[in-house]
C-alpha cells in the first residue's frame, strides 16, 4: 500500500506504507488520472523498492495536451512495464 503526502511548496511525497515490493509483480489500481504525477511517482518508488515488475490500471485516463505521451517507450515517464486504461472519461 503507498500512500502520497504534500510537503512545502506543493510537492508530493509517496511512500510505501504497508508490505514489500520486492520482488514482486505488482499493478497499481488508480480510479482517474490527469497528468499522472504522483502515479509515476508510485510507480518509480516500487521499482526503486526492488518491484519485479510494476503495471498501471487507471479508470478514467484524462491525459491533458496527450501527457500520456510521457508514460509511453521513451519518455520520461516510461517507468510502468504495461499501462491499461478503459475508454471513460469522467
Amino acid at each position: 500500500v503507498c500512500g502520497k503526502t504534500r510537503t512545502e511548496g506543493d510537492q508530493r511525497r509517496v511512500v510505501i506504507q504497508d508490505g514489500n515490493p520486492k520482488g514482486c509483480h505488482v499493478v497499481i489500481v488508480d480510479d482517474l488520472v490527469q497528468t499522472g504525477g504522483t502515479l509515476y511517482e508510485t510507480g518509480k518508488v516500487l521499482k526503486e523498492a526492488g518491484a519485479a515488475s510494476v503495471n498501471a490500471f487507471v479508470s478514467h485516463a484524462v491525459f491533458p495536451n496527450e501527457s500520456w505521451k510521457r508514460f509511453d517507450t521513451g519518455g520520461d515517464r516510461a517507468c510502468f512495464d504495461k499501462f491499461w486504461t478503459t475508454n471513460s472519461t469522467p
